[in-house]
């Protein structure tokens, strides 16, 4: 994937749960409800991401959830060399991700940044992804 974008391209990607997990653990109406399952299929995206030669800024909840109800996640990735892979880290990141994710009165938008090791995480990202108000 990152020999298809140029070098300092940014990559918002959709990770979709339901999508991923096979049909074994999709529940009712094609909803993802086990933690696990969304973990797992959350995972198995970031290693993609990561094999494909990109490396992940930061994951967090998307705003609006999928048909149903469906909790998906929002990637920021770049081509940039990703450094180690860590199979342990990487699924206690993912963990936390779903965890916060689950806990609805916790706002998607101050979800800690993915720890990629970068000098940082451009916060403007999540401002961007909140749900704009509109006053009438």
């Amino acid at each position: 994937m990152a020999s298809l974008v140029t070098s300092d391209a940014d990559l918002l990607l959709l990770a979709k749960p339901q999508f991923e997990v096979g049909p074994d653990r999709v529940g009712r109406n094609g909803i993802v409800r086990s933690h696990e399952a969304r973990r797992d299929a959350l995972l198995a995206v970031t290693r993609s991401i990561y094999t494909s030669g990109l490396a992940i800024k930061d994951i967090m909840p998307s705003v609006i959830t999928g048909g149903g109800g469906n909790r998906e996640y929002v990637v920021w990735a770049k081509p940039e060399q990703p450094g180690l892979w860590d199979e342990d880290t990487a699924r206690d990141n993912v963990q936390e991700i779903i965890r916060r994710s689950t806990n609805d009165s916790q706002d998607p938008a101050r979800l800690a940044p993915w720890p990629s090791g970068s000098s940082g995480v451009d916060r403007r990202v999540h401002r961007a992804t909140r749900p704009t108000r509109h006053r009438g």
